[in-house]
């Protein structure tokens, strides 16, 4: 199928959809393409979010915020309108962190204690070289459609190689201006890392984001699937997307495979370890494989909210995975057996990570939290099938 044919369907209208409909419950000003849908302001009084620093923001913990990692000892977060968080003692407090753009950040990844990269909505990449305190930014959606047209035309030029697919998605992509989002980032060092985007988006860099290189013509995604995350868990990284659809990365080849699954829905996430992986997202839906993603099956009995985020406890505590519903859901090592633990910070969650003393910091549009694992008793603990 042709690539325009393929994204020039109702998916990408529903993706707009989806994302007006968040913006508007968190009264965030909307690009779409050269229009801004701003309330009470006419649009000779419109200033670019990607060229306005972050606002200072009381009570920082109670603001939207998506996603939060590790940065060496400390804790960084990130949210809406450009909201960046730090906090130095596993999520007691926080403290706001410079920010260059007040577009919606909605994930952050530190290979090391001090080098850091955020995306968002805008097409946006932030890099921090000192834990998280400050930013910079290195690629916008403006500065991509110039930088990633540049390099398949040269790319074409150079030895006839077929950029048309890619070509012709890229200008799609970026036809109404930088309107859709990087949804995530990993770094395998402080050098190498991808960022994942919207409607088949991927790119990928090897100088510490100095420059950034499109992937769109690396990936095995002709229908433009959203590339929802990405995640590496030992040698290998997975993407997760849309209609069951996982990638895997071949290093040989510099390219991601499609990995096949029974899932008939949307994949949000990976996480795993050296014995298992697990794929998890919409309603519910977590798939377990034992041979590095060559094979899939379900586990039953999983709460049927939708899975946003997941993470690792430790090579033998085994996974927790949030939902929608605001249930943490612990696995095994193995994901042989989990149980189910209901918090009291609210709903939506988006983000987990695991901090010292056995607790857990999660993120969600209700602000920031902590859960201890140690104190609470984990529920319904059920053998997968």
């Amino acid at each position: 199928m042709p690539i325009i044919q393929a994204v020039e369907t109702e998916s990408r209208t529903l993706f707009m959809y989806s994302y007006r409909r968040w913006a508007h419950q968190l009264s965030i000003p909307l690009r779409i393409g050269p229009l801004v849908l701003v309330s009470s302001l006419a649009l000779a009084d419109f200033k670019d979010p990607l060229d306005l620093p972050a606002k200072s923001q009381l009570n920082i913990e109670d603001r939207p915020l998506i996603d939060v990692e590790k940065a060496g000892e400390n804790l960084v977060a990130v949210g809406a309108r450009g909201l960046i968080a730090m906090s130095a003692n596993n999520g007691e407090t926080w403290t706001q962190a410079q920010s260059p753009v007040q577009s919606d950040l909605v994930a952050v990844d530190f290979p090391t204690a001090s080098e850091g990269w955020a995306v968002g909505h805008d097409g946006v990449i932030l890099h921090s070289s000192d834990g998280g305190a400050t930013w910079e930014k290195q690629l916008d959606g403006r500065k991509a459609k110039s930088v990633f047209n540049e390099f398949y035309d040269a790319l074409s030029e150079e030895d006839g190689s077929d950029m048309a697919a890619a070509q012709e998605l890229t200008a799609l992509n970026y036809r109404d201006g930088p309107s859709l989002p990087f949804l995530d980032v990993w770094f395998r060092d402080e050098k190498q890392g991808y960022v994942t985007g919207a409607f088949g988006n991927l790119a990928i860099t090897r100088d510490g984001g100095e420059t950034w290189e499109p992937w769109v013509h690396r990936i095995d995604n002709d229908s433009a699937y959203h590339l929802n995350s990405i995640q590496g868990i030992g040698a290998d990284v997975f993407i997760a997307s849309e209609r069951g659809a996982l990638f895997k990365l071949s290093e040989n080849k510099e390219s991601f495979a499609l990995l096949e699954t029974p899932f008939p829905g949307t994949f949000f996430g990976v996480t795993g370890n050296s014995r298992t992986v697990l794929a998890y997202g919409l309603k519910g839906g977590v798939y377990r494989s034992s041979d590095q993603g060559e094979s899939w099956e379900q586990v039953k009995g999983v709460p049927d909210s939708t899975i946003t985020n997941g993470t690792r406890l430790s090579e033998m505590e085994g996974f927790v995975l949030v939902n929608k519903e605001g249930e943490l859901i612990v696995f095994d090592k193995d994901a042989n057996d989990f149980g189910v633990i209901t918090s009291e910070l609210g709903k939506n969650f988006s983000s987990v990570v695991a901090v010292k003393g056995g607790d857990l910091v999660v993120t969600g549009l209700q602000g920031v939290g902590r859960v201890s694992l140690t104190t609470r008793s984990v529920s319904s603990v059920i053998p997968s099938e």
